[in-house]
């Protein structure tokens, strides 16, 4: 982990809360092969290469297996204890020699870019063992600071017009009309764009989130107060799309991820994981109820037009696909692991809501079809292009969230009707629940690995 700059209270440089670790100052002997090495620095391969994948955000298992498979390499035995932020790991030689290495990030962060250049260097760590070419521990080191160095692929415009087009998208496929896409648009962009910045300054990342909620949907307000000026009754029909606007907050990755590590018995990074999830959800739909009180706009239904079902196939497959590629943009994907995304959201999502609409599947079982579908795809995609799985699993799956629920079942709470909060936030349990669900058991199928407990 790497802190690019320090931040300053009253003109004065602060030090960094987390403290950076000095990776290239941990070995004494770069030049030996990191087979021959001494314990120490064969712990803190092993921690960084985790500590790598942690960073990206992919799910327990993945970050455990790559750590198992470094120290497999440099032949000690390796035990991991994670969480969402945080790696302990100890390191056993052959003659029972340990030394135990304690990690951390400084804030939780989804890169799947990040994930699947960690997981090429481990492929070729591997090669290179299986082919008795050791490489040095300095040699590793210099790949892991080249992956660390790459950075965001995409500019603060760019993500947030990938996640305007996205809420736009989703705005869509929920069922509302040109005018809520266009306020999602404007609202989501600006947003999106003001997170990125406030996140650049390292800005506590609560505060970020309130602050880009609320001018997402400020944004919402003024678009419909101009479209109100040639369409009047603007505010009666269209002012329950205001929820798109802030969709873009939706914590995908770690809701995902904290289901598949229950799945694993994961249980301490799953329950890390989804009090942050909860913690996100919490405050993205409390300022957008404040400042939906505020502005007196109601969660209501949408208003969209009927049109053929072969036209309502054609357009939710190509919306899916814009909305999964700008969520795989916002998650760091490379341009070919977007349109892959985008590729297996398009198909998964429009079975999901065809099921709904077409065979009367409850929005459970449709959406427990969608995800499975959507994990059996992407596992034959993965092979063919040696893309990590979770890339694209959770931008295909997140725009299956029911972001709709989740704000209703907060704004009746914030109103004290409590029958219509707790439809609302059950409806939305159990349609998440099924997400990680699908996925769990599209993986059980797919990958003999996973499926076994050991």
């Amino acid at each position: 982990m790497t802190v690019t700059k320090n931040t300053y209270v009253d003109g004065k440089a602060a030090r960094p809360h987390h403290m950076p670790i000095k990776w290239e100052k941990l070995s004494q002997d770069k030049s030996l092969p990191a087979k021959q090495a001494p314990l120490k620095d064969k712990t803190a391969l092993v921690t960084r290469m985790g500590l790598m994948m942690l960073k990206g955000g992919t799910e327990s298992w993945h970050v455990t297996n790559v750590m198992d498979r470094m120290a497999r390499v440099l032949n000690v035995t390796c035990i991991v204890d994670l969480g969402l932020l945080s790696i302990d790991c100890t390191c056993i030689e052959n003659d029972g020699t340990t030394y135990t290495s304690v990690a951390s990030l400084a804030s939780p962060g989804v890169d799947t870019y990040l994930i699947w250049r960690t997981e090429n260097l481990m492929q070729d760590i591997e090669a290179s063992e299986a082919a008795n070419d050791y490489l040095t521990v300095g040699q590793i080191y210099r790949e892991m600071d080249k992956i660390e160095k790459s950075g965001k692929r995409y500019s603060d415009a760019q993500v947030g017009f990938a996640a305007a087009f996205a809420c736009a998208a989703f705005i869509f496929l929920l069922g509302g009309g040109l005018y809520e896409m266009a306020g999602a648009f404007v609202g989501a962009g600006f947003g999106n764009y003001t997170r990125r910045k406030l996140g650049n300054h390292h800005i506590n990342q609560f505060t970020t989130l309130g602050l880009s909620v609320a001018v997402a949907c400020l944004l919402y307000f003024v678009v419909l107060y101009i479209v109100s000026f040639f369409v009047p009754d603007a505010f009666q029909h269209h002012e329950g799309g205001y929820i798109g606007a802030m969709l873009f907050v939706i914590p995908g990755f770690p809701l995902i991820t904290s289901g598949l590590d229950i799945a694993k018995m994961d249980i301490r990074s799953s329950i890390e994981r989804l009090t942050y999830t909860i913690s996100v959800i919490f405050i993205a739909t409390l300022v957008g109820w404040l400042v939906a009180s505020t502005i007196q706009m109601q969660p209501d239904e949408f208003t969209s037009d009927v049109m053929p079902w072969y036209t309502l196939l054609i357009l939710r497959m190509v919306m899916t696909f814009v909305g999964v590629f700008c969520f795989s943009v916002m998650f760091n994907g490379t341009p070919k692991m977007c349109i892959a995304a985008g590729c297996v959201g398009a198909i998964a999502n429009t079975l999901r809501l065809s099921l709904g609409d077409y065979a009367a599947a409850s929005p459970e079982v449709a959406t427990l079809t969608g995800a499975l579908v959507a994990g059996l795809l992407a596992s034959i995609i993965c092979k063919r292009t040696g893309f990590t799985r979770i890339s694209l699993t959770v931008p295909s799956t997140v725009i299956m969230v029911p972001g709709l629920f989740l704000y209703r079942a907060m704004y009746y709470l914030c109103i004290f009707d409590v029958a219509q909060s707790s439809t609302w936030g059950i409806h939305a349990l159990l349609t998440i629940v099924f997400i990680p669900i699908g996925l769990a058991l599209a993986r059980i199928i797919i990958d003999k690995d996973w499926r076994y407990c050991s």
